[in-house]
């Protein structure tokens, strides 16, 4: 594995570059070499150019097949509902946890399924954007783990969800359809996020940012 950044996080990917940010300063990553970038810049690239309301560097944000996209921040009990411009028309009030806890991961699937992940719940959930309804879920017992153990980011690949399951130290793999259970990697330390990009894997570690 090659590390991009000790201390670099609120991670996405665009056309063929790695974006972060390590608080105040913002960074392309493009598999060559590391280019400080503005904060204008990191917005346009994470939300459009068409966006003109929602600047808010740090919000998980998944897209829609229309353009539409869902924020949500993980201190807050709350994911919206955007048009491409940024404007908010619509406020999620059943896409919960059991305990209404703080999201930190978003992923929309193949079939444009809303799947969320509660780390302190141990909670990942599969639902309805239009109604609302959860479909599927894996939950932890009284605030304790089961199954999972602090998940702390989910992605959609092809027919699967991947789970960064933080405290297993471990990426899970989801069927999409049948909700088989995998596992994908074991890694070595607490992983925060998983996904990949061009055939490449990127990981943020306790240490740093990684790819390979």
């Amino acid at each position: 594995m090659e590390l991009i950044s000790k201390d670099g996080y609120g991670i996405f990917e665009r056309e063929n570059s790695v974006f972060y940010s390590t608080g105040d300063n913002f960074y392309e990553y493009n598999f060559f070499e590391i280019t400080e970038i503005t904060r204008g810049d990191y917005l346009e690239k994470k939300y459009g150019k068409e966006n003109q309301f929602w600047k808010q560097p740090f919000d998980e944000l998944v897209e829609l097949k229309n353009g539409d996209f869902i924020t949500t921040f993980y201190q807050e009990d709350e994911m919206r509902l955007h048009k491409k411009n940024g404007e908010i028309i619509k406020r999620f009030e059943k896409i919960r946890s059991p305990h209404r806890m703080g999201i930190y991961g978003m992923a929309i699937d193949k079939n444009e399924k809303l799947w969320i992940a509660v780390p302190v719940e141990h909670f990942v959930g599969k639902f309805n954007i239009e109604t609302e309804e959860e479909i599927f879920s894996i939950s932890g017992k009284e605030l304790e783990p089961t199954l999972f153990e602090y998940p702390e980011y989910i992605t959609a690949i092809n027919d699967f969800i991947y789970v960064s399951d933080m405290g297993n130290r471990r990426i899970v793999k989801i069927n999409i359809h049948n909700y088989e259970i995998t596992d994908y990697k074991k890694v070595n330390e607490p992983i925060f996020y998983f996904n990949q990009l061009n055939g490449k894997n990127i990981y943020r570690f306790k240490s740093g940012i990684y790819f390979e």
